[in-house]
């Protein structure tokens, strides 16, 4: 509902989802508004002079643009990311704030009370006070404040208000506080949310921060603060925790529930009281940290080594030189039973000892203390272990509060030093040791890591595919090439250099081929790599390409010697943001068996890492890879969230649903909700939503349609394509659809175009999420059985109650083979920014209306051909003299045209006659110059290019060369521009035409675009 009576000051608010004979919402400590400040209390009142002190504010909420920004450490969803206007309701009843924001989910960004939802995740800080002030007010409902062990779902306290009749804050009563003296040290994070879309489903709140005084009523408490019992707690001890062994229930719960994550096998697992794990700890002689410590020593009839099993954290970084841990048990014939250190993503013991302390079964004291010195491995994720694999003699172990410290010792009561016993050293695997060449902190993070290259048989079993060169390696060492050499750098066990590839089967510059990933999502803004080879021009390097192979970006080295990767200077970075959540592949490339034909390479990674960083580690500047810059065309078959599903998959597309005006322009028809608005992100819905998986610039939910104008359920309508006809070549229809339940008329229909009678539908049952999330979302029907039937799809959504919802994107017709780069052109793949022979404008990429680079998908992309043009046997059929082979032509990107000796020349020069019609494009008032490549003709021969208005055809401008030979375009005298400033905002299009069958009869043409700059004027 919207609130639109500003009500007085004394008076209540009763209907905000609420009940309306609840007690109200009564302003208290009225003060006389005034222009809010960073510092301004309004309504409220707090003499706490660390209320505004920089190092104690967590969040003031004052700036929506700074908590927006990612790089700046916070995770905003729904309403928090969507809109900036979270201070619509404070701001209207003169709700109480600290400074000039007061948090408010109840019409938030204009929107009504109680279906908005969102949360927002601080950036991690450490607790150094003892409380957590705050103001806050809201339904009793799944809204309200965690606060969360950083980095993880573990919550370590919780407050939900319970005032519904309070949509925003009110005054003094509003204050709370967190008890968080016994988490003083940790690392954590407030996350703040409002899950509730039904009545009370509302939370206002302003202004967090630590001090050592509490305010109003206490939210919750962490409880008495940790210390030691028997023993010593280090005056670090309170921080950077891996396990307390406090509560076995809660420490073997998943994270995603509020535990702490840690698994556990044998006699430990499923632990069901807090002191399941504490065994002959329990022992009043005992010491411990806390309430209680882990031993594996049983108190029961088995006696006490009768127990086996073991207890792992979760992964965490090392972020100190040390693990220090108290324990207990074991000796020296039985080694059994240990603390272990593993590499998170393998489980590899990096580092085991043993107490060696069987005289006790529980720990007794600071002689108990032990630390492993993890300083090698700083930056690295581990995670810690304690096992107990027997039941012999001295068969347990006792272990207690787990945490990392950069002391070497520490000082008990009395003040003298104790220096725990070192139980080992964790050392690097050589798989994550850099050799003549450092490495940043994050390069070996889990998830961010693309390619090491440490053995070739692993890399292809991990679902790179290689060609040339690359295919069938014989060892896990065929690639090294050169970099075997000690003078060669690496990060890892091995690297690669196509010069001397299989054991210099082929010498140094010979070898070819490919090496491209699995479809990968990009997770970060920046791509690192060392790499060296080549020479500016030659065909080696990196590309990036979508998940079927269309090349986004490309970059060659420049070095051409040595033939290995050397030093720091080899590190190189492509800036892929404009990419992020992409679904990509990379592919490293030797396309020359010439000189300097030659590409060395290692540790593909993606990073967070600025280049310009100036941290010392690498080389600032680093050697710039590039901009991957996105076309409209390159954009509209570029996958986010998911990879598309056929290698053909951007051929023949029925519905991109990038907005609703191209689509409702490419033919189909929209009823119901789907016809109330043409706006560009009216069909959006949730899968606005970064989590959400689409193709191109966007994809449809009838959840929040129009704006959220009906809620999730309500919209109801249809869209209906329009005629097309399936084909053998592509029977099958595929698209990505999500939501309904099985039975809620939602979904999908194909119907014959000649009656509309139902031939095939397909309903959903995900009903969650409301947008479509992944690959698990794609759906192929087979229309195999109406080859050569004229059909239309329509999606609908029938059902304005519960799942009632319909999220879908891509609608295409393929031929249901998966992408292969292996079965691509033996490899190679053409980058339609490359040029030949010619220069680019500044924005040649920013509007393409036609590229020409392949005449099948010239057609697929909707022009209309007649005559020579009609009908292409090959991709390549129209370039006829432009063709690669003829050195002297220019060209952007595969492939250029001309209609000398075009279709394999079957006939001639000048007799092949023809048109090509775009499809309708609008002038854009910020690129009103037609550029491209035109040649042949002669002043008067009737070849060249028009532009007709689509209302009437009638022609706004022209041009015809003059130019007859050579019989390609040669380069940059090339360039024509059409003015079209006259136009703007009309739908136009172009006819490129060879009506001359003699004398200078042809036409040669290419990189037809939209500009903001004059290539060259006619």
């Amino acid at each position: 509902m919207q609130l639109t009576a500003l009500l007085a000051v004394s008076g209540a608010l009763v209907s905000c989802g609420g009940d309306a004979g609840g007690a109200g919402f009564e302003f208290t400590g009225y003060v006389e508004p005034q222009q809010g400040n960073s510092e301004t209390l309004f309504k409220v009142t707090n003499s706490d002079p660390l209320l505004f002190n920089p190092a104690n504010v967590i969040a003031d909420f004052e700036d929506a643009d700074f908590i927006q920004n990612p790089a700046n450490g916070w995770v905003v969803t729904g309403q928090f990311a969507e809109g900036k206007d979270w201070n619509v309701l404070t701001a209207k009843l003169e709700g109480a704030r600290i400074g000039k924001v007061a948090v408010s989910t109840c019409e938030i960004n204009g929107s009504d009370c109680d279906s908005n939802i969102g949360s927002m995740l601080t950036p991690a800080f450490t607790i150094n006070n003892d409380f957590i002030n705050f103001l806050m007010t809201g339904g009793a409902t799944p809204v309200g404040v965690q606060v969360r062990l950083a980095g993880t779902e573990t919550v370590l306290l919780q407050f939900q208000p319970n005032t519904c009749s309070k949509p925003v804050l009110g005054g003094n009563d509003d204050w709370f506080h967190f008890d968080v003296r016994a988490l003083k040290g940790q690392s954590v994070q407030l996350y703040i949310f409002d899950n509730e879309t039904a009545g009370c489903g509302f939370v206002a709140f302003d202004h967090f921060y630590q001090s050592n005084s509490a305010f109003g009523q206490t939210a919750a408490s962490a409880g008495e603060p940790t210390s030691g019992v028997g023993v010593t707690l280090p005056e670090d001890g309170i921080s950077n925790i891996i396990g307390n062994f406090d509560d076995a229930v809660k420490m073997a719960t998943s994270t995603d529930f509020g535990g702490f994550g840690w698994s556990a096998t044998g006699d430990f697992a499923n632990p069901q009281v807090a002191g399941a794990w504490q065994g002959a700890s329990i022992a009043k002689e005992s010491a411990r940290i806390g309430d209680r410590a882990f031993s594996s020593c049983s108190t029961f009839a088995g006696g006490c080594a009768s127990l086996q099993g073991t207890v792992t954290s979760p992964a965490f970084t090392v972020t100190q030189n040390y693990l220090y841990l108290l324990a207990a048990g074991g000796s020296a014939d039985n080694e059994e039973v240990a603390i272990e250190v593993l590499r998170a993503a393998t489980d590899e013991v990096l580092v085991s000892f043993t107490p060696k302390t069987c005289d006790k079964n529980f720990i007794d004291g600071d002689n108990d203390w032990f630390k492993v010195d993890v300083s090698a491995i700083l930056g690295q994720e581990v995670k810690v272990r304690v096992a107990d694999r027997s039941t012999a003699p001295c068969g347990f172990i006792a272990v207690d509060h787990v945490y990392q410290s950069g002391n070497a010792s520490f000082l008990n009561e009395d003040g003298e030093t104790v220096t725990p016993v070192v139980g080992g050293i964790a050392n690097i695997p050589e798989e994550f040791q850099a050799f003549n060449v450092s490495v940043a902190a994050d390069a070996f993070t889990e998830g961010q890591v693309v390619g090491n290259f440490n053995s070739a048989l692993a890399m292809l079993e991990s679902g790179w595919i290689g060609t040339g060169a690359f295919a069938n390696p014989a060892s896990a060492t065929a690639w090294q090439g050169t970099t075997r050499f000690d003078a060669a750098a690496r990060v890892g066990e091995g690297a690669v250099s196509t010069c001397e590839i299989n054991d210099n089967a082929e010498g140094c510059d010979a070898p070819t081929g490919t090496l491209t990933s699995p479809a990968t999502t990009v997770v970060q803004d920046f791509l690192y790599f060392l790499m060296g080879g080549g020479s500016g021009s030659a065909p080696v390097g990196l590309r990036i390409m979508d998940s079927i192979g269309n090349v986004l970006h490309s970059y060659s080295p420049n070095s051409c010697g040595p033939s290995y990767i050397d030093d720091n200077f080899d590190w190189t970075s492509v800036d892929m943001s404009a990419i992020r959540n992409a679904s990509v592949r990379f592919q490293l490339f030797d396309e020359e068996a010439g000189g300097c034909g030659f590409v060395s390479f290692d540790h593909l990674y993606q990073t967070e890492r600025d280049p310009a960083s100036n941290d010392g580690v690498l080389p600032n500047p680093m050697i710039s890879g590039g901009v991957v810059t996105l076309t409209d065309e390159t954009l509209a078959n570029l996958s986010f969230r998911t990879a598309l599903p056929y290698a053909d998959s951007d051929s023949n597309v029925i519905g991109r649903f990038d907005s609703p005006q191209s689509t409702l322009d490419a033919g189909w028809v929209a009823t119901g909700s789907f016809a109330a608005s043409v706006e560009a992100t009216a069909w959006v819905g949730t899968t606005r939503f970064a989590e959400s998986a689409r193709v191109g610039a966007g994809a449809v939910s009838t959840c929040e349609l129009n704006n959220n104008a009906e809620g999730c359920d309500a919209p109801v309508g249809t869209l209906t394509s329009p005629a097309f006809t399936v084909t053998a070549e592509q029977p099958l229809l595929a698209f990505m659809m999500g939501g309904g339940n099985g039975s809620a008329p939602v979904g999908l229909r194909v119907l014959n175009a000649a009656d509309n009678a139902e031939l095939v539908k397909h309903t959903p049952n995900s009903c969650g999420p409301s947008h479509i999330s992944g690959d698990e979302d794609w759906v192929t029907l087979d229309l195999t059985a109406y080859v050569g039937t004229e059909i239309k799809v329509e999606i609908f959504d029938n059902e304005p109650g519960g799942c009632g919802f319909v999220s879908f994107d891509h609608v295409h017709m393929t031929n249901g083979e998966a992408y292969d780069p292996a079965a691509t052109d033996d490899g190679e793949v053409v980058d339609p920014t490359a040029t030949r022979n010619v220069t680019l404008p500044s924005d040649a990429f920013e509007q393409v209306l036609g590229n020409f680079d392949d005449a099948q998908a010239t057609l697929d992309a909707g022009w209309i051909v007649t005559g020579a043009f009609a009908n292409p046997a090959t991709p390549d059929a129209w370039q006829g003299t432009t063709r690669a082979g003829n050195t002297a032509a220019a060209g952007v990107g595969g492939g250029a045209v001309s209609t000398c000796e075009m279709n394999g020349n079957a006939e001639g020069c000048d007799a092949p006659t023809g048109t090509l019609t775009s499809p309708a494009f609008t002038v854009d008032a910020a690129r009103t110059k037609l550029n491209m490549l035109l040649a042949g003709g002669n002043g008067t021969a009737p070849v060249g290019v028009r532009v007709k208005r689509v209302s009437d055809d009638s022609e706004v401008a022209a041009y015809s060369p003059n130019s007859c030979g050579p019989s390609h375009i040669d380069g940059d005298d090339d360039w024509v521009t059409l003015d079209l400033s006259a136009n703007v905002g009309e739908s136009l299009y172009v006819e490129i035409y060879d009506n001359e069958a003699g004398g200078c009869g042809f036409l040669s043409f290419d990189h037809l675009h939209m500009s903001s700059v004059v290539a060259q004027l006619p």
